[in-house]
């Protein structure tokens, strides 16, 4: 008689794992078809920040094209990120693949089309693909009031400048504040 309420016990105990594996792996399934994410899973999953964080320190480090491989990643979780759109650009740019910053750029411009900071950033890529480009995104951001405005100002002046464009840098470099402080 104990032997079978052993057994009974253990039939229990087995059903009731077995049905809570079961309804386990049906919510996850579900989770994934429906596109819900799980925190206990999600938990696996190197976040965003990290990734970036991590390919910044290879860039950083001599090793640019591993970094932009983690920045990649990140993106994958997080498409819609400016700041990872933008410094895969920078990593893009910084490995001489100045057509795939810009387009880096264009994606984060469709998120934040107004931002005086990807504007020049995109600026300073056209520079050594397209001097025309580069005078469009840098007035662009110029117009801006933001705290990159002077530089923007000076860069337009200067890509004016490059170009032969003479009357139109001094007319820049006349609007740009004369009341500014040297660097230490």
């Amino acid at each position: 008689v104990e032997k079978k309420q052993k057994r009974k016990r253990s039939l229990n105990t087995f059903a009731k794992v077995t049905s809570s594996i079961v309804l386990m792996a049906s919510v996850t399934l579900l989770a994934a078809l429906f596109g819900f994410s799980l925190g206990f899973m999600s938990q696996a999953e190197p976040r965003s920040d990290e990734l970036l964080a991590e390919g910044n320190q290879l860039i950083l480090a001599g090793d640019p094209e591993a970094g932009l491989s983690l920045i990649e990643q990140a993106i994958e979780l997080d498409p819609e990120s400016v700041e990872l759109l933008s410094s895969r650009a920078i990593a893009q740019s910084f490995l001489g693949d100045n057509t795939a910053a810009i387009a880096s750029y264009k994606a984060a411009l469709a998120i934040e089309p107004d931002s005086p900071d990807l504007l020049y950033n995109l600026a300073n890529v056209y520079e050594a693909v397209d001097m025309q480009q580069a005078i469009v995104h840098y007035l662009a951001a110029s117009k801006v009031d933001s705290p990159i405005q002077v530089e923007a100002l000076n860069n337009l002046a200067r890509v004016y400048l490059l170009t032969g464009q003479i009357q139109q840098a001094e007319e820049i470099l006349s609007r740009l504040p004369t009341d500014v402080e040297s660097p230490p």
